[in-house]
């Protein structure tokens, strides 16, 4: 398994191996791109906290990938994401 860094470039390699793996196993681009709409746009534009950006990077790719294809708003596919790697949801 490939080890991401707390970097740019790690944490952007580790979202492109999302995607990748989404398309995969969707079949399709654009079902990916859409799946993993919500955490990429959570990270990069910020709202995703340095604690949830470093457990984030710890778990596979492939494991992101199926939680953000198993459907749901994008606030329902962080939850799901928050959940699985162990960061406290805050209910709204």
């Amino acid at each position: 398994m490939q080890k991401y860094t707390f970097s740019a470039n790690g944490i952007e390699n580790f979202l492109n191996d999302c995607f990748l793996e989404a398309w995969v196993r969707s079949g399709r681009e654009t079902t990916a791109r859409n799946a993993c709409a919500a955490i990429v746009r959570y990270v990069n534009t910020g709202r995703a906290p340095t604690p949830f950006v470093k457990k984030l990077i710890e778990k596979t790719p492939s494991r992101i990938a199926e939680i953000s294809l198993s459907g749901g708003s994008e606030e329902e596919i962080l939850e799901k994401i928050k959940k699985y790697i162990g960061v406290a949801v805050v209910a709204g």
